[in-house]
């Protein structure tokens, strides 16, 4: 199983990843940068996850902190203008699930504020803060469009405990 996380900055990901891994142990988290948390499980790197919008990489068993042809069309559009992934939404998902189908875990707290404070404290790349809202839309729409299994996680308990059963 692919189990993709994805979110905008501040939504929880790392620590829902942090979680799966340490519940999940046969699974292994496939890092987005060179952040690593101090119990992570890195089995490929920066660019193997760059590589991966081409779809000729699929290990079995495999925790995303998020997924380049997902996370690059939002924050390619808004951030910088354009999409280093031009796809529309459906060719995205058939590339996806060219070779397997993944579960998108969308973690996504309730309140904009929430995500805002977060990253904040975070420290983000130029752009991201003051685009946050505008990047929550975009995730909101492209969850809605890309029409795969989407488990959204608001950070609650009940949240949670809803992805470990289902997994």
């Amino acid at each position: 199983m692919i189990i993709i996380v994805e979110g905008p900055d501040g939504a929880g990901k790392s620590t829902l990843i942090t979680r799966l891994c340490r519940e999940l142990p046969q699974y292994f988290w496939c890092l987005r940068a060179s952040r690593r948390p101090p119990d992570y499980h890195a089995i490929l790197d920066f660019q193997t996850w760059l590589d991966q919008a081409s779809g000729s990489l699929v290990p079995p068993n495999l925790i995303l902190d998020r997924h380049p042809l997902i996370s690059e069309p939002i924050y390619g559009r808004i951030i910088r203008g354009f999409s280093m992934v031009p796809d529309t939404w459906p060719e995205i998902r058939t590339r996806l699930t060219a070779t397997a189908t993944p579960v998108i875990i969308y973690c996504r707290p309730r309140e904009l504020e929430t995500i805002e404070l977060r990253a904040r404290n975070q420290g983000q790349m130029k752009g991201v803060l003051e685009n946050l809202p505008a990047l929550v839309d975009a995730y909101d729409e492209a969850m809605h469009q890309i029409g795969l299994l989407v488990l959204q996680h608001d950070g609650s308990a009940a949240s949670e405990a809803t992805l470990f059963d289902y997994l």
